[in-house]
């Protein structure tokens, strides 16, 4: 059986509309805040990633031991077993970090 309540079709009084729009609106304010949070948190971790990655490739390319190859080197490169052809990379500047990354010979 479904129960209906009866309202009684009487107007709020002042204090009770007025007590409801500031409920609203400290709602309101406490959504707000709670949004701005969660963005600052989302800009935080995001930040944090590309610190993380500009470190990563900086700490790759100095761990990295260079020997710089002229154009005479094209026999001893091809006397290498594949495996140690895929060891090979060249650096470039990464543009959005502005890092000397690694990168492998023959990818472009």
């Amino acid at each position: 059986m479904i129960t209906k309540t009866i309202s009684n079709n009487k107007s709020k009084s002042w204090e009770q509309k007025a007590a409801e729009q500031l409920k609203r609106k400290e709602n309101k304010e406490k959504e707000e805040q709670m949004m701005k949070e969660k963005k600052d948190k989302i800009l935080d971790k995001k930040k944090r990633k590309f610190e993380q990655e500009k470190r990563r490739q900086e700490n790759e390319y100095k761990a990295t031991q260079t020997q710089a190859l002229t154009k005479n080197v094209d026999g001893k490169l091809k006397a290498m077993s594949k495996k140690q052809l895929r060891s090979i990379k060249k650096t470039r500047i990464n543009t959005k970090t502005g890092v000397i990354e690694l990168v492998d010979a023959h990818k472009k």
